[in-house]
């Protein structure tokens, strides 16, 4: 035929496919090609590409129209957590000493033990979730979670809370460290 086409597909450090479509044209003289090259880079096997997002809240300073990726730019609640998709390798980093009121809930995050999604604190010394009546923090449906260096402070049993300050439903390798409740 006048076009043959051949695909080469490359997998690159950053694991992401690097597909070159070859298009050579050999009818017109024996010594003569013309080559036709498109360069298409994706994620692999559905994967967001790097760098990992890391998401900052401070309950002082953050602002929830922020877009929450820097420290000076950081959410002021949970509100956004709740509906922002997580992938592997990103953060959750909520402002050291000061405390946050309400309930950090995940959802639905398909992280690896390579990559796993972090929860911690950032700036010196440990943020405070202060979720009264409910759980600190609630994890579903998720795998390769690490939570480190946060307290979790709610109404007491003595009142009637009910509620547990970490709960995980259906979590594969949940990692706690340096946390107090």
């Amino acid at each position: 035929g006048f076009f043959r086409p051949f695909f080469i597909s490359i997998i690159t450090s950053e694991r992401l496919f690097i597909h070159f479509f070859i298009i050579t044209m050999e009818n017109l003289a024996a010594s003569l090609r013309f080559f036709i090259l498109f360069l298409i880079v994706q994620p692999s096997f559905g994967e967001e590409a790097l760098p990992y997002k890391t998401y900052y809240i401070d309950a002082i300073k953050g602002n929830d129209a922020f877009t929450g990726q820097h420290p000076d730019n950081a959410w002021k609640t949970f509100q956004n957590i709740e509906r922002t998709d997580f992938s592997a390798g990103g953060q959750i980093l909520l402002r050291g000493n000061v405390i946050i009121q309400g309930s950090l809930t995940i959802d639905d995050v398909m992280a690896t033990n390579e990559s796993p999604l972090r929860i911690s604190s950032y700036g010196g010394g440990r943020a405070v979730i202060e979720s009264g009546e409910t759980h600190g923090i609630s994890i579903s449906n998720s795998r390769f979670v690490r939570i480190s260096n946060i307290n979790i402070s709610g109404a007491g049993r003595k009142s009637g809370n009910n509620s547990s300050g970490i709960v995980f439903y259906k979590v594969y390798d949940a990692r706690i460290d340096s946390l107090q409740s």
